[in-house]
């Protein structure tokens, strides 16, 4: 699979969220189809990149770097 920038949008806005619910919700996605969208870029990126804890989807403390330094160069 190749990544793609509506592939990097979908993260973000995961991440932002807090949930897949609420990130599906503001993707227009059924919430199904996200999770499964999920699993493909993490497993085309090689691992999780979210932790999942019941209705929750954090970050990893590895990725916090990652957030913050690029939260202002990519504005959508």
């Amino acid at each position: 699979m190749e990544l793609e920038l509506r592939h990097l949008r979908t993260v973000r806005t995961i991440a932002e969220a807090g949930s897949l619910t609420k990130a599906a919700s503001l993707l227009g996605l059924a919430q199904p189809a996200l999770s499964a969208q999920l699993r493909r870029i993490e497993g085309a990126l090689g691992g999780a990149l979210f932790e999942r804890g019941g209705t929750v989807c954090g970050r990893p403390r590895w990725a916090h770097w990652y957030w913050s330094a690029h939260a202002s160069c990519c504005p959508w």
